[in-house]
């Protein structure tokens, strides 16, 4: 038994040492495609130069799975596994030519996991997720032992074949399964990404990335508006889009909190000002600055 463990053991840990050396830390969820599955992605030219070559026990190529903007979904043991940046406690994404950091962390331990990094012109790959809500599974792959091609194009992350499952933390036992994997760090909002959410009040412009974010609210309705992308521990800032509709009038306001204090600016009743498209929405209006001023402005986010 130790003789079949001790190899599995240092591969992991070799491949943890070699990821995050070369990427450092990383940090985040996602509705799923519309045809319920992930279509073949149609990789550019820099995409597929992007992706390098073989890895070792796996490959890596261009990135052949789709998911929804700021979204992963991973199909496994005759289900399939959603994430999604919004209700989240930790969303970091990023997939570039030459690293892959990736986390969709939540409450109920329904996490992905994902790092990399290209050395020369192959790529040390790292994947783990689990389906949380108190099932003590996880999945695991990896570039140099995956018998599975991973996939890499500009802000998308691929993999197709098998995965190592292991449930109550049995190394020893883990079995392989077959997975598809796809993750999608676009920005929310359409086909392709709507942009980061955004402030600008008075002049000046805030902007609020979901990708580093210590939490994630978004979800958008008719009758309620709930925004809230905390990134207070990293830079400072944060933004609220905050309402509901009671009868014929709406109450909420939108709050801009930075460095320099908050601006604030409370829903009109008959909701003049706030556009709601979707899952996405803006509001304009006037804000109060830290210093007692009133300055115009508006704040806007498309969810997931």
């Amino acid at each position: 038994m130790l003789s079949t463990l001790a190899p599995r053991v240092r591969l992991w840990a070799g491949i943890a040492t070699l990821v995050i050396a070369g990427c450092g830390g990383g940090g985040g969820e996602a509705p799923v495609p519309a045809d319920g599955g992930g279509g073949n992605a149609q990789p550019t030219p820099d995409s597929q130069d992007a992706a390098g070559g073989n890895g070792g026990g796996g490959t890596v190529g261009a990135a052949t799975l789709s998911a929804d903007p700021a979204s992963a979904w991973a199909e496994v043991d005759g289900g399939r596994l959603e994430y999604q940046a919004s209700g989240g406690i930790g969303y970091e994404c990023t997939v570039t030519g030459d690293r892959v950091t990736i986390n969709f962390q939540t409450a109920d331990g329904r996490d992905l996991f994902a790092q990399g990094a290209r050395q020369s012109d192959d790529w040390i790959i790292s994947l783990t997720f689990k389906p949380g809500g108190g099932q003590q599974i996880q999945y695991g792959a990896t570039s140099t032992g995956a018998s599975g091609t991973f996939g890499i194009s500009d802000g998308a992350l691929s993999y197709e074949g098998k995965v190592d499952r292991i449930e109550d933390f049995d190394l020893a036992n883990a079995t392989e399964v077959d997975a598809r994997v796809a993750v999608n760090c676009a920005s929310a909002g359409g086909e392709s990404g709507g942009g980061d959410a955004t402030a600008s009040i008075g002049g000046q412009t805030f902007a609020f990335p979901l990708s580093g974010a210590q939490s994630v609210t978004c979800e958008v309705g008719p009758e309620r508006v709930e925004v809230r992308i905390n990134r207070l521990a990293l830079d400072n800032t944060q933004l609220e889009i905050d309402g509901r509709r009671e009868g014929d009038r709406w109450i909420g306001a939108a709050v801009v909190y930075t460095s320099d204090g908050n601006y604030s600016a409370p829903f009109q009743e008959d909701g003049t000002g706030l556009t709601i498209d979707g899952s996405s929405v803006e509001f304009a209006g006037t804000f109060k600055a830290p210093d007692g001023s009133e300055l115009d402005g508006s704040a806007s986010a498309a969810c997931p």
